[in-house]
C-alpha cells in the first residue's frame, strides 16, 4: 500500500476537498484507479462503522436455489402493487389495440383517425411500460410505496435509463459484430446499469462500467444464475401457456398467454435485484466511488457500434433476395 498516496488523500479530505475531486487530480498526474480506490477504501478503513461492515461483509454469492426462493417469497409478499405497477401500461395499450381494430371496419379517408389515435396510445403506453419497469425498481427498493408513489418517485430518470440502454446496446451491438461471446460477456457485465443508476446514481457510462467492477470476479456465478432464473421461467410460462392453447377461441389464448408474460416479467427482476444486493454486500467499497477504468475503451466501442448498426441495416437491405 502506498503509504504517501493514503496520507495526501487523507490531508486533503481533511481540508475539505471531496473524495471525487480528489481522484480526478490523482488520475491527472497518472495515478491508477485501482489504487486511488484501494487507498480510499483503507482510510474509510479506519472508522469502526466500516471496519464493522467489513468483517460482516459476505463473501459468496447466495446459492441459486436459495435466490429462487427467496425472490418467490418476496414477489408474493409484494405481489399487489407489483401487478398494480406492471399492468398500468394497458390504461393506453388496450384502448389503443380498440381503436386500430374499429379502423378495420372503416372505409375511405375515416380509416387514418382510429389508426393514428391508436398508434399514439400504443407509443404513450411504450413510454408508460419503460417507467413501470423502473417504478417496480424503485418499489422493490421502498416496498412502503403506493403504486402512484412508486411511479411519481422516478419522474425525471426516463432518459437516463434510455441512455443507459443505449448505450449497453451499442456496446453489445460491437461486441456482436467481434463475435457472438464479446456480446455475452458485455451483457453480464452491464446487467446492473440500471439498478446502479436507480440506487446510486451513477449515469451513462459510469453505470455501465460500476455494473461491470460489481460482476468482476463473478462472471460465472452471475451468468450462472441468470441461466438458472431464465430457464426455470421459461418453462413455467410456456407450460401454462400450452394450457392455455387448448381454449377454442385464439383471441381469449392469446391475451391469457400476454398477461402471463407480464406477471412473470417482475420475476425476473425481483432475482437480478436480490442479486445485485447481494454483489453490494459483498463489495461495499464501491458505494459513492465513480469508476472510469477502461472508459475510453468502451466509449470507442459505443462509437465502433454506432458506425456499425447502419452499415449492418446495409448489408441486411442489400443481401436480402429480390423479391422477398
Amino acid at each position: 500500500m502506498n503509504e504517501q498516496l493514503i496520507e495526501y488523500i487523507r490531508k486533503a479530505l481533511a481540508e475539505g476537498h471531496s473524495e471525487e475531486d480528489v481522484r480526478k487530480v490523482l488520475l491527472a498526474h497518472g495515478y491508477k484507479e485501482e489504487d486511488i480506490r484501494s487507498a480510499l477504501l483503507s482510510i474509510r478503513g479506519t472508522s469502526s462503522h466500516t471496519n464493522a461492515s467489513a468483517s460482516t461483509s459476505p463473501t459468496n454469492l447466495i446459492g441459486p436455489v436459495e435466490l429462487l426462493r427467496r425472490t418467490w417469497n418476496f414477489y408474493l409478499d409484494r405481489i399487489g402493487p407489483i401487478l398494480g405497477i406492471i399492468f398500468t401500461p394497458l390504461i393506453f395499450v388496450v384502448p389503443g389495440f380498440l381503436f386500430i381494430f374499429l379502423g378495420l371496419f372503416l372505409d375511405g379517408w375515416f380509416i387514418i383517425f382510429p389508426f393514428v389515435i391508436g398508434a399514439a396510445l400504443f407509443v404513450c403506453g411504450f413510454m408508460l411500460y419503460i417507467y413501470s419497469n423502473l417504478a417496480i425498481l424503485n418499489f422493490l427498493e421502498n416496498s412502503g410505496l403506493r403504486v402512484k408513489e412508486a411511479y411519481t418517485a422516478v419522474r425525471g430518470k426516463l432518459l437516463g435509463s434510455i441512455w443507459i440502454g443505449l448505450l449497453a446496446g451499442l456496446i453489445a451491438l460491437a461486441g456482436f459484430v467481434l463475435g457472438v461471446v464479446p456480446a455475452l460477456i458485455f451483457g453480464v457485465w452491464f446487467s446492473f446499469a440500471l439498478y446502479v443508476f436507480m440506487f446510486q446514481g451513477d449515469k451513462g457510462m459510469a453505470a455501465l462500467l460500476k455494473s461491470r467492477e460489481y460482476v468482476r470476479g463473478y462472471w460465472w456465478p452471475i451468468f450462472g444464475r441468470a441461466m438458472f432464473v431464465g430457464i426455470i421461467t421459461f418453462a413455467v410460462v410456456f407450460l401454462i401457456q400450452l394450457i392455455f392453447s387448448v381454449i377454442p377461441n385464439e383471441t381469449i389464448a392469446g391475451i391469457s398467454g400476454f398477461v402471463v408474460q407480464i406477471v412473470a416479467q417482475p420475476f425476473t427482476m425481483v432475482y437480478t435485484y436480490l442479486v445485485y444486493k447481494n454483489l453490494v454486500e459483498i463489495k461495499p467499497e464501491l458505494s459513492g466511488v465513480v469508476i472510469t477504468t477502461r472508459r475510453k475503451f468502451f466509449v470507442w466501442l459505443t462509437i465502433f457500434g454506432l458506425v456499425a448498426l447502419p452499415l449492418l441495416f446495409w448489408l441486411v437491405i442489400t443481401l436480402a433476395p429480390a423479391g422477398s
